[in-house]
């Protein structure tokens, strides 16, 4: 029995000692899954060194750009607005109907509403001498101009829809024109939102934003816009009973084009249909 404890003895000193030589050589190192060489209880992989630089953090990534719209900008912007003051008149054709010319009057209404200035608005045909004592006004047309005819503009026209609009700089002149009232009206609104910033978020006077600035400029490119859906409507917000709300629907382009609701004998006959 002595002898046998006396074995075990000598085996665990024998142990100790490869442990300490172990210890005062230096423990292997181990690589990892990393390419790192650590050494056992040094830390998990990737741990920081002293000598090491902190990385630098990743730089945000860019916000998404507008589109842009068509054409090539080869001229300076024209100011409307410039230092608070008028630098343009709106313009009108002479045959101009009610939706045109409520359209000029809320293109007016919201320029004065974010700069204070107040833009006057004239029949082409009516243009008073010395241009209203403007100094080389830009004419923003809303609507085509029956004296000044513009095959370019014309062309961009050709083809679009009748919700749809074409913005139209060329020298001096703004042309915000569709192939209906109704395209150049929503042309209008496109207008405000693409260069002042306006926005209507919900009915009313308290739901509309109006950015204030000093200056408004317009850059020298064309826009052409088209509705998606022919017909864009939310009941009952276009009805006459509700004349807020369905204010609120047209500058947000609403507008319905197809009577549905009790007119689907007439898109589908019962004769043929049922």
């Amino acid at each position: 029995m002595r002898l046998a404890g006396k074995g075990k003895l000598t085996k665990f000193c024998a142990v100790l000692l490869m442990v300490s030589l172990l210890i005062s050589v230096g423990l292997p190192t181990i690589e990892t899954a990393y390419g790192q060489a650590v050494s056992p209880g040094s830390g998990p992989p990737g741990g920081k060194s002293e000598n090491k630089k902190p990385s630098k953090p990743p730089k945000p990534p860019k916000p998404p750009q507008p589109p842009q719209p068509l054409g090539m900008e080869t001229n300076p912007p024209l100011d409307i607005v410039l230092n608070g003051q008028a630098q343009a008149a709106i313009i009108l054709p002479a045959d101009a109907d009610s939706r045109l010319r409520a359209s000029a009057d809320t293109l007016r209404t919201y320029i004065l509403k974010s700069t204070g200035a107040v833009l006057p608005v004239w029949d082409e045909d009516e243009v008073p001498a010395g241009n209203g004592q403007l100094q080389d006004p830009v004419w923003i047309h809303v609507g085509a101009s029956g004296l000044y005819p513009d095959p370019h503009l014309d062309g961009l026209l050709e083809g679009v829809d009748g919700d749809g609009f074409v913005i139209h700089v060329h020298g001096n002149r703004i042309v915000i024109a569709g192939a209906t009232s109704w395209g150049t009206q929503f042309g209008v609104y496109d207008f405000l939102e693409r260069y002042i910033g306006v926005r209507w978020l919900m009915p009313g006077p308290d739901g509309e934003d109006v950015p204030q600035h000093l200056n408004i400029s317009i850059l020298q490119q064309d826009v052409i816009e088209e509705p998606v859906f022919m017909s864009r409507a939310i009941s009952p917000l276009m009805g006459a009973a509700l004349p807020v709300q369905a204010e609120w629907a047209k500058r947000n382009r609403l507008h319905g084009r197809i009577e549905f609701h009790h007119n689907v004998h007439s898109l589908f006959p019962p004769q043929k249909y049922g």
